[in-house]
């Protein structure tokens, strides 16, 4: 006869097992992305450290490294906006990082700049536009000054 109680303690056992088993194989599948980041970082791919991150963040969304990291690879796609929310978000778990205040502050510098660029671009684009609409409003009011001056000087 089956004792009801040893077949739970066993079950039990048997699932407490497979959790740590389970619990170590994510640390290690977080440890080799973070490997493969290093790997991809280094031959400047940075889409695939983006993807390794992204996986190791899947497993581990809470993950300090994994985050800061990512940050690191958007910084090289020179993604300032996704490298800063990256980093605030390691601030956020681990508020003394240096490293991630750092590139905080240059990714947040950038983005002031980047937006200066384009103030100054957009700036230029409308008064160029702003310039030819009024030469050509010139021109049609020269023409129908011409146009006056000709007629009075037939009549």
């Amino acid at each position: 006869m089956l004792n009801p109680f040893k077949t739970h303690k066993t079950h039990s056992f048997e699932s407490f097992a497979h959790e740590e088993v389970e619990s170590q194989t994510n640390e290690l599948l977080v440890s080799v992305y973070l490997n493969l980041w290093i790997s991809y970082i280094k031959i400047e791919s940075f889409c695939d450290s983006i993807k390794y991150c992204n996986s190791s963040l899947k497993l581990d969304p809470k993950n300090v490294k994994s985050l800061f990291r990512r940050g690191l690879a958007f910084h090289g796609l020179k993604d300032y906006q996704m490298a800063r929310d990256d980093f605030m978000a390691t601030l956020r778990h681990e508020s003394n990082n240096k490293a991630a205040r750092n590139h905080l502050i240059f990714c947040n510098n950038a983005i002031k700049a980047e937006t200066q660029v384009n103030r100054n671009t957009f700036t230029k684009l409308f008064a160029k536009q702003t310039l030819q609409k009024n030469d050509e409003n010139k021109v049609s009011v020269d023409i129908q000054d011409k146009e006056e001056i000709d007629c009075a000087n037939i009549y």
